[in-house]
């Protein structure tokens, strides 16, 4: 049975108003107004101008619902996040945040689930037959079985700062490498040859990658970095505590520690309180995301600013446009990162 096209749209006053009221007042066709309306083809830059200026100044909505139904469309999107359940962190509220602005402006709506949890709702959302697609965050981005399972069903995905065959999707990234290797040279620069490591979750391949980043710095710099002070985090405080009391007591310990995330590093500077060891007189700390945490701790955090709300509204854009094939296709965005100086380093190289 075909479905009835509706084309009503809403004014703020609450009128019901059809686009024969909106095709009276711009002075076109109704034809012409629905085109606008669903953004078709057949309709001048001018005269298209025209209607939405004209629709705007009037209040008119579009009905979003009814234009979705009259398009016979998906318009889901999941964002596929790795075990949020063990910590919300702000990374995650930030991909949230990106993930539904990136639908919100394209008419899509978002939907997260946590993978892997006894609680994910995972097989029903890939059934959904109203899934338009997936975003897949870091850490799920190289998990090949996944993706192999999406490609079997022919669901479309985007991947956020994918390390493993980064060819085979789309994707949205930074260069980690990079920005890890910069971090590091700032504490270089600033005398420091005992460094500490605290890496992300062992699992998360640019965890790898952003050490591979640290180590080449230092190659450069003619230092070597102690493999015992390199120890593992999973991105969250608790492990950062347990991570950065090793680090802390031991009898020659580092001078400086770089932090796999912002919420890690908090977690070095509160074991450094505890014990009495001052940040920065004693201790240099940096971190990695610039997270709110970074600017509100004291004191604030040397960081990289990593825009990941960006990311994951690029991504859902991205993902609508490959779902959408009359949109110019771009394989992989990589997005700019930059080295936030604050006041967690001290320069002891005088």
């Amino acid at each position: 049975m075909e479905r009835r096209r509706i084309t009503e749209v809403q004014g703020t006053s609450g009128r019901r108003l059809t686009i024969v009221d909106v095709a009276r007042e711009a002075g076109v066709s109704v034809k012409t107004v629905s085109r606008v309306l669903n953004d078709q083809k057949g309709v001048g830059d001018k005269t298209r101008e025209r209607v939405r200026d004209i629709m705007e100044a009037m209040g008119y909505k579009i009905n979003k619902a009814a234009r979705d139904l009259r398009l016979n469309r998906p318009t889901l999107i999941a964002l596929l996040l790795d075990n949020p359940s063990r910590h919300m962190s702000s990374f995650n509220a930030d991909l949230q945040i990106g993930a539904m602005r990136g639908c919100n402006k394209l008419g899509y709506y978002l939907i997260v689930d946590d993978y892997g949890s006894p609680e994910s709702a995972y097989e029903e959302i890939v059934d959904n037959s109203d899934l338009a697609g997936v975003i897949v965050s870091p850490g799920l981005s190289d998990n090949l079985g996944m993706i192999a399972a999406f490609e079997e069903r022919n669901i479309p995905y985007v991947r956020i700062a994918p390390q493993s065959e980064i060819e085979r999707s789309f994707c949205v990234s930074i260069d980690d490498r990079g920005a890890s290797r910069d971090l590091t040279k700032h504490l270089l620069d600033a005398g420091h040859r005992k460094i500490g490591v605290i890496k992300g979750h062992p699992d998360h391949l640019v965890s790898e990658i952003r050490y591979i980043g640290v180590v080449e710095a230092a190659i450069s710099a003619g230092v070597t970095i102690d493999p015992a002070y390199v120890l593992p985090s999973l991105y969250d405080f608790k492990s950062g505590l347990k991570a950065a009391e090793k680090l802390l007591s031991m009898k020659e310990r580092p001078t400086a520690i770089i932090a796999s995330n912002d919420e890690v590093a908090a977690a070095v500077i509160a074991v450094a309180a505890k014990k009495g060891i001052k940040v920065p007189e004693e201790l240099s700390v940096v971190g990695f995301d610039n997270a709110p945490i970074s600017n509100s701790i004291y004191p604030a955090l040397t960081t990289v600013n990593q825009p990941v709300a960006e990311m994951s509204k690029v991504a859902a854009e991205l993902l609508i446009r490959d779902v959408l094939p009359s949109e110019t296709q771009v394989k992989r965005v990589m997005l700019n990162y930059r080295v936030v100086f604050r006041d967690s380093v001290a320069d002891i190289s005088k």
